[in-house]
């Protein structure tokens, strides 16, 4: 997306009443402006951020300028226009540039469902449908890649995960796509400290076959025509999905939930690798595990420095085990 106009750069004074903002434009003088957000903007409304402006030309509106853009830690640009994902996201699937949601006959937007509207239906030429819901991640609360959802607690945000789970059971796809409008963010994580019953509705719903997805967003270097695009897949991180199992004699590995599926159709059960390893270690389990999965999923699989992890890396998940009490590691996906 191209902004029809060139951004206006200013200097934030303070976010308030959710919806409004003072800036000090470039001339000096202070204005209210729109801010297009709901959430609670952490670590995006700090007071002198450098923020940019787009200008609807319309002298009659009672907020002319709209705040789009702001500089996090002097560094990164993050899109704090809550409309604008979803604007991206529907040129990129129209584009057909995600991958893994190419494939469809009809590009249907804010498809009406039994609770409301979500974002995208994608339908297929045999008939079938892929939900898509969008959610936007501007949360970096360390500068270390990984950025955080929800930045507030969201019940809006549950519902939509149990929806697009109903669509799921009802023999559709559903896809959770999170659009990172953030320069600063490489991976995605669930906010589990900020919203703990949506981080346990994901778990759930993913169990039960809700696919989860990030696209990566590029700002423009163009200062004459500042604007943005979805450019490629972000990993997904620590977003628990099932758990894995080992057995008092650490012979047998179960893995349950939504990655049963990468598995051969003749695997048995839930079986996913057998280790005989009988008198070995829980490290020496994990060793034999990874060689086990990176033979079956054909997915690069490796176990960090101090072994107490095995990192399974897919095209949009990274699935890590942890030890935890006792035999029972929590998988959880990058």
């Amino acid at each position: 997306m191209k902004y029809e106009h060139p951004l206006i750069p200013a200097t934030l004074i303070r976010r308030y009443k959710r919806f409004l903002a003072d800036v000090i434009m470039p001339d000096g003088s202070e204005m209210t402006v729109h801010c297009p957000n709901t959430g609670s903007m952490k670590r995006c409304a700090e007071e002198g951020s450098r923020v940019w402006l787009s200008d609807s030309m319309n002298p009659k509106r009672k907020y002319r300028y709209t705040w789009e853009w702001v500089e996090v830690d002097r560094k990164y640009r993050a899109c704090v226009n809550t409309t604008r994902p979803n604007q991206l996201v529907g040129e990129a699937l129209a584009a057909r540039v995600i991958p893994d949601l190419e494939d469809w006959v009809e590009l249907q937007s804010e498809p009406k469902v039994e609770d409301g509207r979500l974002d995208f239906c994608l339908h297929q030429a045999d008939g079938s449908r892929c939900w898509v819901e969008v959610k936007s991640v501007t949360l970096l609360e360390q500068d270390n890649g990984l950025g955080c959802f929800p930045d507030a607690v969201t019940d809006r945000g549950r519902k939509h995960l149990l929806r697009l789970e109903a669509l799921k059971q009802e023999g559709d796809r559903a896809v959770l796509l999170f659009c990172v409008p953030h320069e600063g963010i490489r991976e995605v994580t669930v906010a589990e400290h900020i919203d703990p019953k949506y981080a346990q509705t994901l778990k759930e719903v993913m169990a039960n076959g809700v696919e989860v997805m990030a696209a990566r967003v590029l700002f423009s270097a163009d200062k004459e025509q500042e604007g943005m695009q979805v450019t490629g897949a972000v990993a997904c991180s620590l977003v628990i999905i099932s758990s894995l199992y080992v057995d008092e004699d650490l012979s047998i590995l179960y893995l349950t939930g939504q990655w049963r599926q990468r598995l051969p159709a003749a695997w048995p059960g839930d079986t996913l690798a057998i280790l005989n390893q009988k008198q070995g270690s829980v490290h020496r389990a994990l060793n034999q595990a990874a060689f086990a999965v990176e033979k079956l999923v054909r997915l690069p699989f490796e176990v960090n420095s101090q072994m107490r992890a095995a990192i399974l890396i897919g095209k949009h998940l990274t699935i890590t085990f942890h030890q935890k009490e006792g035999m029972t590691f929590d998988v959880k996906a990058f």
